[in-house]
C-alpha cells in the first residue's frame, strides 16, 4: 500500500513540476497524469471489489457514494485526458 501511495505521489509531483518548469514537455506531463489517473482508477475498482467481498449492503451509504462518484469523475477526467492527448 505504501509503495502505491509513493508511486502515485512521485508521478503527481513530477508531472506538476514538468508542466510548471518546462512548458515544452507538457505532453509528457499530461501522459504522466494519465498514467497515475489510470492507476487511481485501478485502486478505486480494487476498493469496490473489497467492499463487495465483505458485503456491499453492510457498508454505510456515504463511503459508497463517495467511492462511486470518485470512480465516475476520475474516469471522465481520464477519458478526456486521453482524448486530448491523442487528438
Amino acid at each position: 500500500m505504501f509503495v502505491t501511495i509513493a508511486v502515485y505521489a512521485i508521478l503527481a509531483v513530477a508531472s506538476n513540476v514538468i508542466e510548471a518548469k518546462i512548458p515544452e514537455l507538457t505532453y509528457y506531463a499530461q501522459m504522466m497524469t494519465a498514467i497515475y489517473n489510470v492507476w487511481m482508477l485501478v485502486m478505486l475498482f480494487w476498493a469496490i471489489k473489497v467492499i463487495a467481498k465483505y458485503g456491499w449492503a453492510k457498508t454505510s451509504s456515504i463511503p459508497k457514494i463517495v467511492l462511486l462518484c470518485t470512480v465516475v469523475f476520475n474516469g471522465i477526467y481520464t477519458a478526456k485526458l486521453f482524448y486530448n492527448l491523442f487528438t
